[in-house]
């Protein structure tokens, strides 16, 4: 278990890389939000020639808030991924006794 000012150490932003950690996940989440709003207000037919072109630029938004996303977590999606391999390996391998 970490320690207080182990856990901090480790939070804490390097140079360089504030914006990218303080915001990251809060653009991912803020531009699905809304191009989900705006999709949903398509469909129901609430829309018109600013709702699609609004749908659109948050469409791209999210993709790029996505990928800073993955850049800011990238440590954390790979030891994900590694676990989930070893596990299915280890399933694999335990089914066929």
């Amino acid at each position: 278990m970490l320690s207080t000012t182990q856990a901090m150490q480790e939070t804490q932003v390097k140079p360089g890389q504030g914006l990218l950690h303080k915001y990251a996940t809060a653009a991912t989440v803020g531009s699905f939000s809304f191009l989900g709003l705006t999709g949903i207000l398509m469909i129901f037919g609430l829309d018109g020639d600013f709702m699609e072109v609004f749908h659109e630029i948050l469409g791209v938004t999210f993709i790029l808030a996505a990928l800073l996303h993955v850049m800011r977590n990238w440590r954390g999606f790979t030891k994900t991924l590694k676990f989930m391999r070893n596990e299915a390996t280890r399933l694999k391998k335990a089914s066929s006794l």
